[in-house]
């Protein structure tokens, strides 16, 4: 797979914040309910959510935001 189709098969969420960290996982809030977020599922970027108290993007696969209700 080259970076165009692993970009594509990403999708992106604005204006999320982190609301609690744990070990493997960031409580986040986003369109209007928190739901906990594997940190192996969160995509590297710039403006990547890090820790309780950041507000930005998360990027996530079609398949994690699918399995955690998001589509």
């Amino acid at each position: 797979m080259n970076d165009h189709e692993r970009l594509a098969k990403l999708l992106s969420f604005d204006d999320v914040e982190a609301v609690r960290t744990e070990e493997s996982a960031l409580l986040c809030r986003l369109k209007g309910r928190e739901v906990w977020v594997p940190i192996a599922d969160i995509a590297i970027a710039d403006d990547m959510l890090w820790k309780a108290g950041d507000r930005g993007r998360l990027i996530l696969s079609q398949r994690a935001a699918r399995d955690l209700g998001l589509v």
